[in-house]
């Protein structure tokens, strides 16, 4: 045997020992065996590497340690759920550089854009969400900051209405009405923006509004107040022909008049061929309101009434005529009722064509 054998393979080698461990100046030529059965490349492969094969992004163990794309940020092709505000997805690990994608919340709605608004033929509550749509409308300066994602609605008013409109999202997000008139393409001119209502409620992230319109073509727009703020959402939308009721927005004294009034209502308890005023309000919740005429200032025979989300009779709530614990005189009238979220009317009127000058107290709202 030759002194200067080397070893190739690690049979081969340890055979050598063996020999040589009896023999003077016998030697053997040191090697690395890997694990895997790798043996470091001493004559330079064309690619130019001397190591073990390289991991690669494509879902495969190329280096042939049980792992898979090991050295990048994920698995090529990977699933994990993912969520952004309150908008739950799923992200997915490119194939090309083992990266996490965006977070998919899914495909748009198809009423994401003004062309494809969902139409409001009735009164009623339409949930939705705003996780999968775009950001294609930009709220006014002063409403918003803008730059969330939206939904858009539309409705057709053929005579004056009161139209009241308002969200529901658990508290969980901070979202914007937008109303606009006109039609897709013709700028849409803006009527109203409404954002941060119902601080009783929702810490001020829910969102009211309530406008006397005239006929035409509307578009109502859920919107984020921010880039990160989207979710999920019940949108309560109301309209009702009641004229031009006055916007109560809160507690208070309010004077008015229902002389040169027309005679549009009468209640259970009275109210016939006598003139009146309507004012109307939003309520985010349910509450226990009060409306009096019981004021020392000097009045007529009233009547009041509290209706829901109509003008008729069949809409009435609460009437009352003569409160017997008014000590300002006889033909004072106090209604008391629990009223529903959203719409709500409150009638001034008189008794037996009686009219005139009143003073209203109300309060709850």
């Amino acid at each position: 045997m030759s002194r200067h054998s080397r070893a190739r393979s690690l049979p081969v080698a340890t055979t050598l020992l063996v020999a040589c461990g009896a023999v003077s100046g016998c030697w053997v030529e040191e090697i690395q065996i890997e694990p895997d059965g790798w043996i470091p490349d001493r004559d330079g492969d064309a690619d130019g590497r001397d190591g073990p094969p390289v991991e690669s992004c494509n879902g495969l163990d190329d280096d042939g340690d049980g792992a898979t794309d090991e050295e990048f940020e994920c698995v090529a092709g990977a699933e994990r759920p993912c969520a952004e505000a309150t908008c739950a997805g799923v992200q997915v690990c490119d194939p090309v550089g083992c990266t996490w994608r965006p977070c998919d919340f899914g495909p748009p709605p198809p009423h994401d854009s003004c062309t494809g608004a969902l139409e409001l033929a009735a009164s009623g509550e339409y949930a939705g969400t705003t996780c999968g749509a775009t950001d294609d409308h930009m709220p006014p300066a002063g409403c918003a900051g803008g730059g969330g994602r939206d939904v858009w609605y539309r409705f057709v008013l053929t005579e004056r209405e009161t139209v009241y409109a308002d969200t529901a999202d658990g508290n969980t997000w901070d979202s914007v009405l937008q109303l606009r008139w006109g039609e897709c393409g013709g700028g849409l001119p803006p009527v109203v923006c409404a954002d941060d209502q119902c601080p009783l409620v929702s810490g001020g992230r829910r969102s009211q509004l309530l406008e006397a319109l005239d006929p035409g073509t509307y578009y109502l727009v859920v919107d984020g107040s921010a880039a990160d703020e989207a979710g999920p959402f019940t949108l309560r939308f109301q309209h009702a022909a009641c004229g031009s009721p006055t916007a109560l927005s809160g507690n208070g004294n309010f004077d008015g008049t229902t002389t040169g009034r027309e005679d549009r209502w009468a209640g259970s308890c009275g109210g016939e061929a006598s003139p009146d005023v309507f004012y109307a309000f939003g309520l985010c919740e349910p509450r226990t309101v009060t409306a009096s005429t019981c004021t020392p200032m000097p009045g007529f025979d009233s009547v009041l009434a509290f209706l829901g989300s109509g003008c008729s009779v069949a809409d009435e709530l609460a009437c009352n005529d003569d409160d017997p614990e008014c000590g300002h005189g006889s033909g004072r009238s106090t209604v008391t009722a629990t009223l529903p979220a959203g719409l709500n009317f409150l009638v001034v009127d008189g008794r037996r064509s009686a009219g005139g000058a009143y003073r209203l107290i109300v309060s709850g709202l």
